[in-house]
C-alpha cells in the first residue's frame, strides 16, 4: 500500500527485502525532484522498527503513520519530522 506525498515528490511503501537478509516487512522511501520524473534510490526508514506495514503520510507531510505488530497485535504508530 504505497503512500505518496501531496507534492508528489516522496513515495513511502512496505517491502520485505530478502537480499538484505530481511524476513519481515520494513518501510521504505523514494524521492524525486519533479513530479514528472522517476523516483530515485530507495532507502529504508530506520525509525520504524520491527514488523511494520502500511505507511500513510499526512496531508501536510509532517507525520507518517503506520502499523506495527507488537506481541501478535497490530498497533498504530506515528513518526513526526
Amino acid at each position: 500500500a504505497p503512500s505518496i506525498s501531496a507534492d508528489g515528490l516522496e513515495l513511502f511503501f512496505t517491502r520485505v527485502d530478502p537480499a538484505a537478509g530481511a524476513t519481515v516487512p520494513a518501510i521504505y522511501c523514494a524521492m524525486r525532484d519533479d513530479p514528472m520524473a522517476s523516483f530515485g534510490a530507495v532507502r529504508r526508514l530506520v525509525a520504524a522498527t520491527g514488523f511494520v506495514e502500511a505507511p500513510t503520510l499526512s496531508a501536510d507531510g509532517r507525520f507518517l503513520s503506520y502499523h506495527r505488530r507488537v506481541d501478535g497485535v497490530f498497533q498504530i504508530f506515528r513518526l513526526q519530522r
